[in-house]
């Protein structure tokens, strides 16, 4: 996903701004009987998320996501 930029709303809350992402949520998916989602599919989107949460952990000084569910996964 392309990042565009960044809009800060406080002292310590910032906006991402990304390109438009055609399926949504991940809620939207896991929740749409539509879409046919594996096991396979599935951890995979897991371990991508776990890989983007350690990579902003790793920062200096670290990100901390504070609000990581299903509603704020893009894919």
């Amino acid at each position: 996903m392309l990042f565009m930029g960044l809009a800060p709303k406080d002292e310590h809350t910032a906006y991402i701004i990304s390109e438009h992402v055609d399926n949504g949520t991940l809620f939207g998916c896991l929740h749409n009987p539509k879409v046919q989602m594996d096991w396979s599919m599935r951890v995979g989107i897991a371990a991508q998320i776990a890989r983007a949460m350690n990579y902003l952990h790793c920062c200096n000084p670290p990100i901390t996501h504070r609000s990581l569910n299903a509603l704020n996964v893009l894919v």
